[in-house]
């Protein structure tokens, strides 16, 4: 399908990851890319010239102020927005604090909410948006340890499905990205949780689930994958909301979501998980 190069993306969280690899494969494709990042590396991507970074803490109102403020003053209007901001942590809820818990929401929702409502007037205004949201395999169903983590994906697969109905109505088209394992600082993650003073009864517990999640790292896609879906979802035009993309354990978890009826996928995912 013909690109619109004329289109441009404004991507969250781009130093990394997901982010990274996205900005380049669309530029690549010819879309003009606002990459914005907390701090502005301007090595990056100075191989693209349809590349601009620009800096955006997406906890800080006043910075996403400032960022679309100069997007406004090169004279760009925002064709699509991708909210790709996010990270996740292993650890026992009941060692979490609320400063942690109030970080990751920040992150991974309430930036994500603040920054899709600064855009929707003029999104509004031009008569038409594409707003993608990156969720996860986790935003569907739960594995123990990441009950935070999980409850902002919940809770952004909520929002948009939300969104996608109310906005429909001004052209505005809304789309969920749900990555399984994918290979980027997320795998970092796991090996962090032992720098935590935690409860000792958990420690077995997650000692062994620590295992299994580094396995499943190790078998997780490229990020390109996931730009490569993203893609999709920006040309698609049958009004299609989820975009899962995985390895086939992802794929096979989505599978039995959709067909078991809910009592008994909850019992395939507890033996699966004491195994």
């Amino acid at each position: 399908m013909k690109v619109n190069k004329k289109q441009t993306i404004l991507i969250t969280g781009t130093s990394t990851g997901i982010g990274n690899t996205t900005a380049i494969y669309l530029a690549e494709l010819g879309y003009k890319v606002y990459a914005s990042m907390r701090k502005i590396n301007s090595d990056l991507f100075k191989k693209y010239e349809n590349i601009i970074p620009v800096e955006l803490i997406i906890t800080d109102l006043d910075s996403i102020k400032k960022c679309l403020t100069t997007i406004e003053k090169n004279n760009d209007k925002i064709d699509i927005l991708i909210n790709n901001s996010g990270y996740g942590e292993l650890s026992p809820f009941e060692n979490t604090n609320h400063k942690e818990i109030q970080s990751m929401f920040d992150v991974n929702l309430f930036g994500m909410l603040n920054l899709t409502k600064a855009l929707l007037p003029g999104f509004r205004k031009q008569g038409h948006g594409k707003i993608i949201n990156i969720s996860s395999v986790g935003g569907r169903m739960s594995y123990p340890f990441y009950s935070i983590y999980h409850s902002t994906k919940w809770a952004v697969e909520g929002f948009s499905e939300s969104l996608y109905y109310e906005l429909a109505p001004f052209n505005i088209q809304v789309k969920l990205i749900e990555p399984g394992a994918t290979k980027s600082n997320f795998f970092q993650l796991p090996d962090q949780s032992t720098r935590k003073e935690g409860i000792k009864d958990y420690e077995n517990l997650i000692n062994k689930f620590k295992s299994k999640s580094i396995k499943t790292f190790e078998n997780a896609i490229d990020p390109r994958e996931v730009s490569k879906e993203i893609y999709n979802a920006i040309i698609d035009t049958k009004g299609k909301l989820r975009f899962p993309v995985g390895n086939n354990k992802s794929k096979f978890i989505l599978f039995l979501l959709k067909i078991l009826p809910n009592h008994f996928f909850i019992k395939f995912m507890k033996k699966s998980l004491e195994k």
